[in-house]
């Protein structure tokens, strides 16, 4: 999953989900590709990176300069933020993909992150849900090769704003 610099729910699930399954199962690897942030890393954050178990491994990516505007923005105003940061984020990691970078499964935390499957299976992990209808999302999820959710609470509040339904997931 990217880890995310922002303190929000999701970055704090993620980190804590990482964290436990590595913790519980060590012949499993997880390698964590994010974005090396303009702005200052939280203290949860640096404390994740600090105890993370050894067969969990952070790469940063530098920000290219196109896109360090978006820190001017504060996190968590404007959902044009996050996508476009996502945007650019599955960019880098794209062009990594096969030479520097060779996952078994790419696991996602935000719609945006990677929808795209480049020849490896890629899941998303539904945290919360949207509040209205957005054309592009029925796209994006019909990418992904599983959808996982906190809670079937979650599934039934994403097919409210959907026209179609997502009826294959797992809790």
């Amino acid at each position: 999953p990217r880890i995310s610099y922002y303190d929000g729910g999701g970055e704090k699930y993620s980190m804590d989900a990482v964290s436990f399954i590595a913790d519980k199962h060590p012949e499993l690897f997880f390698d964590i590709y994010t974005t090396k942030s303009p702005l200052a890393p939280t203290s949860r954050y640096i404390q994740f990176k600090k105890e993370a178990p050894s067969n969990v491994r952070i790469f940063e990516f530098n920000v290219p300069d196109e896109f360090r505007y978006l820190y001017n923005i504060e996190p968590g105003t404007l959902r044009y933020r996050w996508d476009i940061e996502s945007y650019y984020f599955a960019n880098i990691l794209l062009r990594k993909l096969g030479s520097e970078i060779k996952p078994d499964l790419i696991w996602a935390y935000y719609l945006m992150d990677f929808p795209f499957t480049a020849g490896i299976p890629t899941v998303l992990n539904l945290l919360g849900y949207p509040r209205e209808k957005v054309q592009y999302r029925e796209a994006l999820l019909s990418q992904y090769s599983k959808i996982v959710a906190i809670s079937t609470n979650v599934v039934h509040k994403w097919n409210d704003v959907l026209d179609i339904s997502i009826k294959e997931y797992e809790v």
